[in-house]
C-alpha cells in the first residue's frame, strides 16, 4: 500500500490491498498494491477496494466503495463511486452557496497530526465554527 502526503481519512473509512473471498474456494487470496495519491480526502465509512489506484487531488465522498481507478482532479461519490464532477467544480459550487469557511488553525493542527479532541477542544471547535456561521 502506498499513501501520498496529505492524506485525510475520515471515521470508518478502510483502505484493503487483500481478499480473501476466494480462500475457501482455491486456497489462495489475492493481493494488490492499492496507491492513494497526495491531497486526498477520503470520506466517512468509504471502502478502497484492492489495486485501485487513486489520483492526486480526489475527493471520496462518504460511503462509497471505489472498485476502479480514480483521476487526478475528481469528486467521487457512490457505490460503485463515479466521478461526480472536478475538484474544481466542486469548490466552484460550494463556494456560490457560500458553504466554505476557513478552519480555526488549531483545527487545522488536529487533523494534520491527527490527535484525538478532547471535550474541550470539541467545544472551542464548535464555538468557532458557529461564530462564522453567524
Amino acid at each position: 500500500m502506498e499513501i501520498g502526503d496529505d492524506f485525510i481519512s475520515a471515521p470508518g473509512s478502510i483502505i484493503l490491498a487483500h481478499d480473501a473471498s476466494t480462500l475457501w474456494h482455491t486456497g489462495k487470496y489475492r493481493v494488490q498494491k492499492t496507491k492513494i495519491g497526495n491531497r486526498v480526502f477520503l470520506g466517512a465509512n468509504s471502502i478502497i477496494l484492492p489495486g485501485v489506484v487513486v489520483g492526486d487531488d480526489v475527493i471520496i465522498g462518504s460511503g462509497s466503495v471505489v472498485t476502479k481507478d480514480i483521476a487526478s482532479n475528481s469528486v467521487v461519490a457512490g457505490n460503485p463511486a463515479r466521478v461526480v464532477s472536478t475538484i474544481s467544480e466542486y469548490i466552484d459550487k460550494c463556494e456560490q452557496r457560500k458553504i466554505l469557511y476557513t478552519p480555526d488553525e488549531k483545527f487545522i493542527d488536529l487533523i494534520t497530526r491527527g490527535e484525538i479532541i478532547t471535550e474541550e477542544r470539541q467545544n472551542e471547535l464548535r464555538d468557532t465554527i458557529y461564530t462564522q456561521l453567524k
